[in-house]
């Protein structure tokens, strides 16, 4: 083999290890929240939101709530999607969780992104979902 046959040979294979390196880089890991806190909640429900398993998804929440699995099934959430903690806030036995919902960027206009808070309150040492939490926007008729 010629030596220029042998070196651009190597440069392609160089080029094609940087690539899956920044491809591999670039996945990024979920996060996993210590069970029993707000955050880990609030990612177990939207977890079941994406899995469309309704029946999990409303055991998140507390035990008054108006959002029944009908309600549940008039959404969608794209297993695309990337959910950021921003900010979580406790006050006695409520929470709030703040949340940046950013979807994939896949446009001209690289994607685009939006906040939601979900509310949560302590039961029984147990932080379940109040209100009528994102991506719902009604619930039996009743919206937030």
């Amino acid at each position: 083999m010629k030596s220029s046959t042998v070196r651009n040979l190597i440069l392609g294979l160089i080029v094609v290890l940087i690539g899956a390196l920044v491809f591999i880089a670039s996945r990024g890991e979920t996060s996993r929240f210590e069970a029993g806190t707000p955050e880990a909640t609030v990612q177990s429900y939207l977890r079941a939101m994406v899995d469309r398993d309704n029946d999990r998804a409303l055991s998140y929440f507390e035990t008054e709530t108006k959002c029944d699995s009908s309600d549940l099934d008039r959404q969608y959430l794209s297993p695309d999607l990337t959910v950021d903690l921003v900010e979580t806030s406790i006050t006695g036995d409520r929470a709030q969780v703040k949340m940046r919902i950013r979807y994939a960027d896949n446009d001209l206009f690289g994607g685009w992104s939006e906040d939601h808070t979900i509310g949560l309150t302590r039961v029984g040492g147990m932080w379940k979902i109040t209100g009528i939490p994102w991506p719902l926007y009604e619930c039996d008729g009743v919206k937030p």
